[in-house]
């Protein structure tokens, strides 16, 4: 039958697509994209500890994904380099912006 060649295919496909993410590639780019995003905020020498990643390769990720866009670097006059996400002064201050919902007591909104 004819019918069943198409649900065949899918299938095929399907096993496929399967395989592909069992075997994708992670690179140290990709962790230190996400650790980034997780953090919000994180020193390079804080992204080389957690990913064991050597700190000069740390800084040419950065590097390259701050020239890409995807982060910013942070140069505080005091203290280490650190990389953030591009909106991460802004979510800081809406954060201080938000009321506090709960009192000691307990209760919200008293």
């Amino acid at each position: 039958m004819r019918f069943t060649e198409p649900i065949k295919e899918t299938a095929q496909l399907m096993g496929i697509a399967t395989e592909i993410k069992k075997h994708r590639l992670v690179t140290d780019f990709d962790k230190v994209v996400v650790l980034i995003a997780q953090k919000g905020r994180i020193t390079f020498r804080e992204i080389s500890r957690q990913l064991a990643i050597p700190y000069p390769k740390v800084e040419e990720c950065c590097r390259l994904l701050k020239d890409e866009g995807q982060i910013d670097i942070f140069y505080p006059t005091f203290g280490e380099v650190a990389a953030q996400i591009p909106d991460y002064n802004e979510k800081t201050e809406l954060e201080k912006l938000k009321p506090k919902d709960t009192k000691k007591g307990g209760q919200p909104g008293v």
